[in-house]
């Protein structure tokens, strides 16, 4: 069944771009975004840790963009997936009825599950409109997806145990709405729009129109010269939120009236999905990165204006080639794409004065 049709998306691009930077976001500006379809998957068991089998095959439909990671190749992985699987966990059958699977390995994340996940429940509820979700045991780690789920008051959430193997004798399994960091526009809306619709009266803080997101919590992509950085964002009115410090409610009520997102490439400027269009999005990058346009693609499909700027490394010795030209390496990727960055003070006044309309 085919849920929404193929569709070409194109990015608005950024509000300050300099001309020679198109270079970084020209991958992103047009993309074809396939149609979504609602698969059925008859008599199938999925895993505590999220993976759809059957005999001795692991469905490729388990994992990011329906292809399998290196790992689940080896023989080794196999065996003691299927040994664990059928010998050592309790199976529970489940005759037909809507159970709908919306995951992948990665959407026990913040970004990948507000990005990624979510976009397939709603294209699923354009059908369906009272689903029973089967998530993973270890997303109830992650309070963010629940509490998430609050909007959703239709819905019947299942957690797999950690000792348990779910058989479903129909599983229904929407594709991905678009690849990761890519986005359908309608939906991401209509995803803002519920959120807002139902936060209108609920919020519980608020910290002024201008946010700046630390990531002083973070264990990589850090700001060396963050305090520098902060003093002078306080100059400009912002008020500094480091997020894990707040629930997902919270975290909708600090972003759901700013007017101003400042924030380096993190999963906090994630929350810009829940902010009005024409608001302002400000991400400082890693220089010379091409790859990392999730939040650049992100704002230009939520109607919002996105600012950037590039900003050297603690190294600062990225291959050139690594930047532009190649498709890097996991161990290039990693090292490139986590790395600590430094601001430049006179640029960013220069970039706040513009955005703020103050030059």
């Amino acid at each position: 069944m085919k849920l929404l049709e193929a569709l070409i998306s194109y990015r608005k691009v950024p509000e300050n771009l300099i001309e020679n930077d198109i270079v970084l976001f020209e991958n992103a500006i047009q993309e074809s975004i396939e149609a979504v379809k609602l698969l059925t998957l008859r008599d199938v068991n999925v895993s505590s840790e999220g993976l759809i089998f059957k005999g001795f095959t692991i469905f490729k439909e388990s994992f990011r963009d329906f292809s399998y990671p290196s790992y689940v190749k080896s023989v080794k992985f196999n065996l003691t997936f299927l040994v664990k699987n059928y010998f050592h966990k309790k199976k529970k059958i489940f005759k037909e009825d809507y159970y709908v699977w919306i995951t992948d390995e990665i959407s026990y994340t913040y970004f990948h599950w507000l990005a990624d996940a979510l976009p397939r429940l709603f294209a699923t509820l354009q059908v369906i409109e009272k689903p029973k979700i089967i998530l993973p045991y270890s997303f109830k780690k992650n309070k963010f997806i629940e509490e998430s789920l609050k909007v959703f008051p239709v819905l019947e959430l299942m957690f797999i145990k950690n000792n348990e193997v779910y058989n479903f004798n129909k599983l229904l399994l929407p594709t991905h709405v678009a690849k990761s960091g890519n986005y359908n526009d309608c939906i991401m809306k209509e995803i803002r729009q519920k959120y807002r619709s139902y936060y209108l009266e609920k919020q519980t803080l608020f910290l002024g129109e201008k946010i700046y997101i630390s990531r002083a919590k973070a264990t990589r992509r850090k700001i060396l010269n963050e305090q520098e950085l902060t003093d002078l964002l306080k100059e400009y009115g912002f008020t500094p939120v480091v997020f894990e410090d707040f629930s997902f409610d919270e975290q909708v009520s600090i972003v759901f009236n700013a007017k101003y997102l400042v924030s380096n490439h993190g999963a906090g400027l994630t929350n810009m999905l829940f902010m009005e269009a024409g608001t302002s999005v400000f991400e400082l990058r890693r220089e010379g990165d091409k790859h990392n346009n999730c939040y650049f693609s992100l704002a230009s499909a939520l109607d919002i204006k996105y600012y950037y700027q590039n900003c050297k490394t603690e190294t600062d010795n990225t291959d050139s080639i690594l930047q532009l030209d190649s498709e890097p390496t996991m161990e290039e990727w990693e090292s490139f794409t986590f790395a600590n960055i430094i601001i430049d003070l006179k640029k960013i006044k220069e970039n706040l004065n513009h955005m703020l309309n103050l030059s």
